[in-house]
């Protein structure tokens, strides 16, 4: 899917949050799973996404 995105999208389109965060949370409330994340890489992505849509100051 990302393969496919990247040949439309520029990279600054992207939100990388950091790789050592993208580990599943056993304690999530949906349950274990890989996508369930820890609760630091929902809050990195939020401030990387706030970042990335802010209007410039003027």
């Amino acid at each position: 899917m990302y393969g496919r995105l990247r040949r439309d999208l520029a990279p600054h389109q992207f939100v990388r949050v950091p790789a050592h965060l993208a580990v599943g949370d056993p304690d999530h409330r949906w349950g274990r799973s890989p996508v369930h994340y820890v609760e630091e890489y929902y809050r990195t992505f939020l401030d990387l996404l706030d970042h990335a849509t802010a209007s410039p100051r003027r």
